[in-house]
């Protein structure tokens, strides 16, 4: 993960991690795989430290690519008007994992507050290139 400050340039198209104060004080466990999901397959957590990059699809979708090359959906719980727009976004620090719910994501420039909802294991569109 890398980190770089809000004001610097962003290149469009990708997300940043940037350094920023976290968003609040709850304390998320240590997971030592990628993602880990509850017996109901309800509240999926994946690690900070295991995103590769992210992609934004629309104002209520954000892929997140995992090293290990598995892919999540996250589908925000409410519509992000700037986020398709600006293509960046940070997360905030002090978390090692990020579960669904749980968690707000920031745009960058407009400074718009989007909420995480659901993490689900994304699978390409058959007849997609």
């Amino acid at each position: 993960m890398s980190y770089t400050p809000i004001d610097s340039l962003i290149p469009r198209g990708k997300a940043a991690f940037v350094a920023f104060a976290a968003l609040s004080a709850v304390a998320t466990p240590v997971l030592a795989a990628p993602a880990l999901a509850d017996p109901a397959g309800q509240n999926v957590c994946i690690d900070a430290t295991e995103i590769d990059h992210t992609h934004v699809l629309n104002n209520r979708q954000v892929l997140f690519y995992m090293k290990d090359r598995k892919v999540w959906l996250n589908t925000l719980r409410n519509i992000c008007t700037t986020l398709p727009i600006q293509e960046a976004f940070v997360l905030p620090t002090g978390f090692s994992t990020f579960c669904s719910n749980a968690q707000s994501i920031t745009v960058l420039n407009t400074r718009q507050v989007c909420a995480l909802g659901e993490f689900t294991q994304y699978q390409k569109p058959v007849g997609h290139s």
